[in-house]
């Protein structure tokens, strides 16, 4: 049986890495360098750590072309454990490409190596801030409770020592800002007539959130005024006077001393004096308010703040 082998021409990690996968290319030859052309072969693609634990591994019967040349991309093959390629945690250093072909009835291990990044992606691993369109000081809302790589939660930590957060330091000092409980506000004061707090740029602003339970006072409530007028006397008023026999009814005495009589009831004579157009003060204060110490807030959902480095 001849002893055969395969050279891998040519391996590289695409710049969609995570997206697209891995391209493998290589030229199949035999013991003697022939290429073994036209002839189809079961590959086994693996993704191991640094120590050799496996992270992910597919297969995929890879038909070599008539110059014995093969490619591939890692994803699209038959994965062989519970892990999907989306899971490969990429951000392990020294991660390592396996590769083995069965030929003639024996598995051949071709290809054991680190990955060489290319100059883009080792840049990307390596570089400060990555180029991903979200600019450093950027604030946005999380779900997690860990922030991701590149972000630190708004918790009021220090960054002073994070060697990653030079930028972010220039823009807003050795600390984060504490943004538990609070709610995000637009810079400046508006000129439409709300009557809106101004802010600043990295200022907090307290105000009150609570309504509690009092009470409002009359203030500078009045009744309705009637106008001019006056008031008729339909009953007598009461008199603990004696009456007796047929002197008839009792008599009041005028700013003269003289007697002047009631005026009788069916008459409907005015028996009081106009006191003009005038107000009344409401006094007392209104009932409690139904509810007490509540948020005067909207309906909230808690999430994490998250600032970029």
């Amino acid at each position: 049986m001849k002893k055969s082998f395969l050279s891998l021409l040519f391996f590289c990690i695409s710049v969609n890495f995570f997206a697209q996968g891995i391209s493998v290319q290589g030229i199949a030859r035999d013991a003697q360098s022939s290429a073994i052309t036209d002839k189809p072969l079961t590959f086994t693609f693996s993704i191991t750590t640094n120590n050799n634990t496996e992270l992910y591994a597919e297969t995929k019967t890879i038909k070599t072309d008539v110059f014995g040349v093969f490619s591939h991309i890692v994803k699209n093959g038959t994965p062989q454990n519970s892990t999907v390629f989306s899971e490969i945690d990429f951000s392990i250093q020294d991660l390592k490409m396996k590769v083995s072909v069965v030929y003639e009835g024996n598995t051949i291990e071709v290809y054991d190596q680190t990955f060489q990044y290319t100059p883009y992606a080792h840049y990307a691993i390596n570089a400060e801030h990555a180029a991903n369109g979200v600019p450093t000081g950027a604030i946005m809302p999380y779900i997690g409770t860990d922030a991701p790589l590149g972000w630190v939660l708004c918790d009021g930590r220090s960054i002073e020592n994070n060697d990653d957060a030079i930028a972010l330091k220039n823009l807003i000092g050795n600390n984060v800002p504490n943004l538990s409980g609070r709610f995000l506000k637009g810079v400046g004061a508006r000129d439409d007539g709300d009557f809106v707090d101004e802010i600043s740029l990295n200022q907090f602003q307290s105000q009150q959130t609570r309504l509690t339970q009092h009470l409002h006072g009359s203030a500078g409530l009045f009744t309705n005024g009637a106008g001019e007028h006056r008031h008729d006397i339909e009953k007598l008023p009461m008199d603990s006077q004696i009456i007796t026999g047929n002197g008839g009814m009792p008599h009041l005495k005028d700013s003269n001393g003289q007697d002047e009589s009631f005026a009788a009831v069916s008459g409907g004579g005015d028996a009081i004096s106009e006191s003009g157009a005038h107000l009344h003060d409401v006094l007392g204060t209104t009932d409690f308010t139904a509810t007490d110490n509540k948020e005067i807030r909207p309906s909230s959902y808690g999430v994490n703040y998250i600032i970029k480095l």
